[in-house]
């Protein structure tokens, strides 16, 4: 393995760009690359979520010359070029400015799954993918200092702007995925937004829920309806049972004594998005797949992207010109820009989300007490929090008249009313616009 002792010097991150020859410039950046290969093999060795070309050129070529026992290694061309854009970018961007970013990046995601019970197997994927950037203590700069190298921590990650782009994508990529499966579990984010379009479609107030509306978009009605949305109290509560695994049987009228449940406990799960982020991720991987893609396949990725995201139709079908200037190529153009438009649906909190949304029905479930009584909940609703869903299911069903309100002198659509209370008070409290509000502050810091 390479190992830089310093013998032409070590690169000096504070240097000014100024008029020099080709040999002065030549002698400047030598080190710069010499100081990477040091390091690429103890960050393929941790190993890393992600594998760049520098990373993948280096082991390739000294795997292949070890194989072929060669005194002269054969540098792929692909390689060249990967270290060419390196010393293009560490000259023209900020020292850091990557390694800055991708910390944003993580942070925030820390901060949506840090609540959560350690053993939700949803936070730990996520931690797990961020456990080689989030300690305090670089482990490359620890084994180059014993090896007496003048070593900065993080050098490695504050000047490989391209590491940091591919570690930014992998980690928006399990966030997102991560996130999906959690909040789609309980049906709890499910419910809820059936209950706001429940609302609205009766008038109920003229508030604007700005976090689901946005999830809702994203998501497609398909998501939360089976067939259209509904627009009646019948409508409401039938697609709540297709919806949430629920037998209509089970809330039948004067059922004495009868838990409502789930029978399949599989409500409708949220579909993944960002297919073209997806799909790229897979391929950055240290095992990820590395044949050479074909401009048909490439095409095919950017036509499922229009198909799944029509808001980045316009963006990816352009034949645009930037500064007047014809895109010299087109299609790579048009997939880091599809790419590029997926971003916001991959940094969207669902966990979050789910947070908020079981907040809010356990502020419901404690308003409908009020007039039912505890004794509904005991015995018409199978207990815990994972079933908390059905708050919402007792709401449909009253105004639907499949269940009856103890209290007899109550109007069936009671429980509705006290749901739209309950809802419009949350979100006077700004509560439907929390993750807009964050994300702001999030780009901010980006």
């Amino acid at each position: 393995m390479p190992s830089y002792n310093g013998s032409y010097g070590w690169y000096d991150e504070a240097s000014v760009q100024t008029t020099e020859s080709g040999r002065q410039k030549y002698d400047r950046m030598k080190p710069a690359l010499l100081e990477l290969f040091s390091d690429l093999p103890l960050i393929s060795d941790r190993p890393s979520p992600v594998e760049d070309q520098l990373m993948l050129g280096l082991m390739t070529t000294l795997t292949t010359a070890k194989q072929e026992r060669k005194e002269t290694r054969d540098v792929p061309i692909w390689f060249s070029f990967a270290t060419q854009v390196y010393l293009d970018t560490l000259k023209i961007v900020k020292i850091g400015k990557g390694w800055h970013d991708m910390q944003t990046v993580m942070y925030n995601c820390i901060a949506s799954v840090d609540d959560l019970e350690t053993s939700c197997p949803e936070r730990k994927e996520v931690l797990k993918v961020l456990d080689l950037w989030t300690r305090k203590i670089d482990p490359i700069a620890v084994m180059q200092n014993s090896l007496g190298r003048p070593y900065i921590h993080f050098t490695f990650f504050r000047r490989h702007f391209m590491h940091c782009g591919l570690a930014v994508h992998h980690i928006r990529t399990v966030f997102h995925q991560q996130g999906v499966v959690f909040a789609s579990a309980p049906g709890i984010v499910l419910c809820t937004t059936q209950l706001y379009h429940a609302l609205q479609q009766e008038k109920c107030f003229n508030h604007v829920w700005t976090d689901l509306d946005r999830l809702r978009r994203m998501q497609g009605d398909s998501t939360f309806f089976v067939g259209e949305p509904p627009s009646s109290f019948e409508g409401y509560f039938n697609n709540f049972c297709l919806t949430i695994g629920s037998s209509i049987t089970d809330w039948a009228q004067n059922t004495s004594g009868k838990k409502v449940t789930s029978k399949e406990n599989k409500p409708l799960m949220m579909r993944s998005l960002g297919l073209t982020s997806e799909l790229i991720a897979n391929r950055i991987s240290p095992l990820g797949d590395r044949r050479p893609l074909p401009v048909e396949v490439v095409e095919d990725w950017i036509q499922k992207c229009r198909k799944g995201q029509g808001n980045i139709e316009a963006g990816i079908a352009r034949t645009a010109t930037v500064k007047n200037k014809q895109i010299k190529y087109p299609l790579l153009d048009s997939l880091a820009h599809a790419v590029a438009m997926e971003i916001e649906d991959l940094d969207f909190d669902y966990f979050s989300l789910h947070n908020l949304c079981r907040v809010l029905l356990l502020r419901l479930q404690t308003a409908e007490e009020k007039i039912t009584g505890p004794e509904v909940t005991k015995k018409y609703m199978a207990q815990g929090e994972h079933n908390l869903a059905f708050v919402v299911g007792f709401v449909f069903s009253t105004a639907a008249g499949k269940k009856d309100v103890l209290a007899t002198t109550e109007s069936p659509t009671r429980l509705l009313e006290i749901a739209a209370e309950t809802v419009n008070q949350w979100l006077l409290e700004k509560k439907g616009e929390a993750i807009t509000y964050a994300y702001k502050f999030y780009l901010k810091d980006e």
